[in-house]
């Protein structure tokens, strides 16, 4: 990230690289805090730098804050107790996934596949990929078709044909959709891929692997349900031999004074809790392990 202006931009934190965020303080690492004449201009000022955050890997509410110093009713002053209940959607919208974002998703995957190729020597890459796609709602995918075009590409979805090039350097994408030039800043990681986009802040697509991938990637076909930061366990909902459904809550944890609901990602059943209540866990630990129903 830039540096920010002096007087009038800051940057308030109290850790460096290397430092572990204790689970018994509050979740708040940094502060941004701006200066402007007047509360239209600090507003807009915070919206800006807000969107120079690009924060992979770690849950954060720049999106949110985002949202909020660009809403009309903050930008006037009109704030109370209930201002985020009563703005609700407004404050949380659902992150559309436009078809400039669909093609700069997908010229992500292909231009990080084609650089691994060239490392690995496999110039012999195959001119069509079909990517299936996890669009930003969890839930929705989209199956796209990319054929070359010469020094492009032209990807197929829906009803959709576009013609597509881009370029990616130190993780910035410059995408041409039919003409029409985007700048996101892309990561990458395993079959997940984040878009920071302008005004948007943070995008999240994934890739739906075929099913003896992601065993690879996910260490099993339904694999266990994982304690996302280090905490101490509040709740264990279920016993070896229970049987889950997709979204089912399987344990609680605390963590930075909060509570993390621990759910089910699809149906299965549960073949072991290793921890009980009050147990302390690192991230990434296992809190309940499940196979699948077909297994």
């Amino acid at each position: 990230m830039p540096e920010p202006v002096p007087n009038q931009v800051r940057i308030e934190t109290g850790v460096r690289p290397g430092d572990e965020v204790s689970v018994h303080y509050d979740p708040m690492i940094a502060k941004l805090v701006v200066w402007g004449p007047d509360r239209q201009s600090a507003l807009m000022k915070l919206h800006a730098e807000l969107d120079r955050f690009n924060i992979d890997g770690l849950p954060n509410n720049v999106n949110f804050l985002m949202d909020l110093a660009s809403h009309p009713e903050f930008m006037k002053g009109n704030v109370d107790t209930d201002f985020i209940p009563r703005h609700f959607d407004e404050l949380f919208p659902k992150r559309e996934a436009s078809n400039e974002l669909i093609c700069a998703a997908t010229m992500a995957v292909i231009l990080c596949e084609k650089r691994q190729f060239i490392d690995g020597l496999a110039l012999n890459a195959s001119f069509r990929r079909k990517i299936d796609l996890i669009l930003p709602d969890g839930e929705t995918s989209k199956l796209v078709i990319a054929t070359r075009n010469g020094d492009g590409y032209t990807l197929e979805f829906g009803d959709q044909s576009l013609e597509v090039s881009a370029s990616l350097e130190d993780g910035q994408l410059v995408c041409f959709v039919n003409g029409v030039k985007s700048i996101q800043r892309a990561v990458m990681n395993g079959p997940n891929i984040k878009l920071f986009s302008r005004d948007l802040g943070a995008v999240s697509f994934s890739q739906k692997l075929p099913k003896f991938l992601s065993q690879q990637v996910g260490g099993g076909s339904l694999g266990g349900a994982i304690a996302p930061m280090p905490g101490v366990v509040e709740k264990v909902n279920v016993k070896a031999g229970d049987q889950v459904n997709a979204g089912d809550p399987l344990a609680v944890m605390i963590a930075m004074k909060m509570e993390y609901v621990i759910k089910a990602p699809k149906t299965g059943t549960v073949t072991k809790v290793p921890h009980k209540v009050g147990d302390f866990v690192k991230k990434g630990t296992a809190l309940v392990e499940f196979a699948d129903d077909a297994e």
